[in-house]
């Protein structure tokens, strides 16, 4: 099979150096970024008011902010802390509902 002289269109424009094509070019702007932003006040908030309903929402936020953001080839550190404080943040409602205990002391 004889070889294309064209370059592949998928891999941008040939390097003029002569050591083949550059990578692809990534977006300017993580596009997951602001997701994962928002995501940490949702987050955050469920520590504060309504865990139960917003410790779900904060995880499936910053699940589909990292996603985006590992398609464009960014590390979203705003959609994996937004993981990690409402995953934290529902396993202690869960585990506060499970034992019985109030969420809020009357102190």
């Amino acid at each position: 099979m004889a070889r294309s002289s064209m370059p592949d269109p998928a891999w941008g424009s040939p390097d003029p150096t002569g050591r083949g094509s550059t990578p692809p070019d990534r977006p300017a702007e993580d596009p997951g970024r602001m997701l994962g932003i928002i995501g940490i006040g949702v987050g955050a908030t469920g520590f504060l008011v309504a865990a139960l309903l917003l410790s779900p929402i904060g995880l499936i936020v910053n699940g589909i902010a990292l996603g985006r953001s590992r398609r464009a080839g960014y590390r979203n550190v705003f959609a994996i802390i937004g993981l990690v404080l409402s995953a934290v943040c529902f396993i202690w409602i869960v585990y506060r509902l499970m034992t019985g205990s109030p969420t809020v002391s009357a102190g």
